[in-house]
């Protein structure tokens, strides 16, 4: 048999078109399909996170709405060493304490007086201010509640009165002193012959107040402390080997300082106080 021979064919034959077609088609499809298939599995994947961080985040405020109740049984079970609010005094009972309350509590005489404290607290400093801002009719307010929180105070107590404007003054002797009724008396006739006058500087007779060592320390004002004068006061009593409680009283809203200072010395509370007509 005889073979030809020669150069090959230049041209191969193919599959035919529609097959060509049909394969190019069916490739097509195949890589949209997986393209869908992936978009689908990223949603999911996304929902899937996006829930377990809500979730997270629900039970961290969870979490923080238990640890404010936790706190706010705390403070209202504390009640050994606090101030009292009035409107959480027995009428049967001498109001004893008084607790923060975001309302001016009355300054007034009798039951309800934030200047009273507990019987609870052996030893009581009371460190008020006589500075010129307080007018002489504000002043004598202030004088009504400090003799009746002296007068209430039991005889087995001590106190002492200390004062100031840009001075500090010892109305008592420059010690504590028991609370019997002749100690009261002449305390209460010193405390009429101070007059309201010159600037605001508590750091001194804070100082001496916290010297003596007291179960706490009661400060009365009407005017907003440096904050320097703050952090000085605290500096101090956390460097002596006891802690004083300290209480703040302002006679008007919204010092923070006053709130910040009884805050970090001891836990004390700040109260509101305001002057009440006819007393």
């Amino acid at each position: 048999m005889n073979r030809q021979s020669g150069p090959p064919p230049l041209y191969r034959e193919g599959p035919p078109l529609v097959e060509r077609t049909s394969r190019e088609r069916e490739a097509y499809w195949y890589w949209i399909g997986l393209a869908i298939s992936a978009l689908a599995l990223l949603i999911i994947f996304t929902a899937i996170l996006v829930g377990k961080s809500r979730g997270l985040l629900g039970n961290g405020r969870g979490r923080e709405g238990e640890g404010a109740g936790v706190h706010s049984g705390n403070t209202q079970s504390d009640r050994g060493d606090r101030l009292r609010s009035t409107s959480r005094t027995k009428p049967s009972k001498p109001s004893r304490l008084i607790e923060f309350d975001t309302n001016p509590v009355p300054l007034c005489e009798g039951v309800g007086n934030p200047l009273r404290v507990s019987e609870e607290m052996g030893s009581v400093v009371y460190v008020i201010d006589k500075s010129g801002s307080m007018s002489l009719s504000r002043f004598q307010s202030v004088l009504k509640a400090l003799k009746d929180s002296i007068d209430a105070l039991d005889s087995q107590q001590m106190f002492a009165v200390l004062m100031f404007d840009t001075s500090a003054y010892e109305i008592t002797q420059p010690s504590l002193v028991s609370a019997s009724d002749s100690v009261k008396q002449r305390t209460k006739r010193s405390l009429d012959r101070v007059t309201p006058g010159g600037g605001t500087s508590p750091l001194g007779a804070v100082k001496i107040a916290l010297d003596l060592s007291p179960d706490c320390v009661v400060i009365l004002t009407d005017g907003e402390f440096d904050s320097r004068e703050t952090e000085q006061i605290t500096s101090y009593n956390r460097s002596r080997p006891k802690l004083t409680r300290i209480h703040t009283i302002g006679l008007s809203e919204d010092m923070q300082t006053l709130e910040t200072l009884a805050r970090d010395n001891g836990h004390g509370v700040f109260t509101t106080a305001k002057i009440v007509t006819g007393n």
